[in-house]
């Protein structure tokens, strides 16, 4: 089975972010897309940019 991890769960601005994928069959091309939390909207769920 596939896995995609991080070593955190949140991460302060500036962090270095670890991202460890598994399982994936070799020679396959894996695409990450980081987006930002800049704020939390009036319902209190964070929004990504």
């Amino acid at each position: 089975m596939a896995k995609i991890r991080t070593n955190k769960s949140d991460y302060a601005p500036g962090e270095t972010s670890i991202i460890t994928a598994d399982g994936f069959a070799s020679g396959s091309t894996l695409t990450f897309n980081v987006q930002h939390v800049i704020d939390t909207g009036y319902d209190g769920i964070a929004k990504a940019v």
